[in-house]
């Protein structure tokens, strides 16, 4: 059984979760690192499009959803390139590691 919630209680967690998050982000990138946050309220794509209004570059974090995923919820990242006004560059979810061959390869 989990507690329901209301709005001002998902914002409040909202709110919690980016202050931690920026607060280690400043740890560990020192003193000369500003960073700042703001929760917003909704649909994702037009949010951050809005926010980029203005801006030199949108840099969004790809999540690597299965095909399947992205078929039926779309692509945020997506959306924003079409509707941003300035550049956006998607960083993709770095590729699993796989077992680099130390044999050499075969020629045909």
């Amino acid at each position: 059984m989990t507690d329901a919630t209301g709005p001002v209680d998902e914002r409040a967690r909202a709110v919690a979760l980016l202050d931690d998050e920026i607060r280690g982000l400043a740890l560990r990138e020192g003193p000369g690192c500003v960073v700042s946050g703001e929760v917003v309220e909704g649909p994702p794509a037009e949010v951050l499009a809005s926010a980029a209004r203005g801006a030199d570059l949108l840099v969004l974090g790809s999540h690597g959803h299965s095909r399947l995923r992205h078929t039926v919820l779309g692509s945020v990242s997506e959306e924003c390139v079409r509707r941003a006004t300035c550049p956006v560059v998607v960083v993709p979810v770095p590729a699993p590691t796989t077992r680099v061959s130390t044999e050499p390869a075969l020629r045909a």
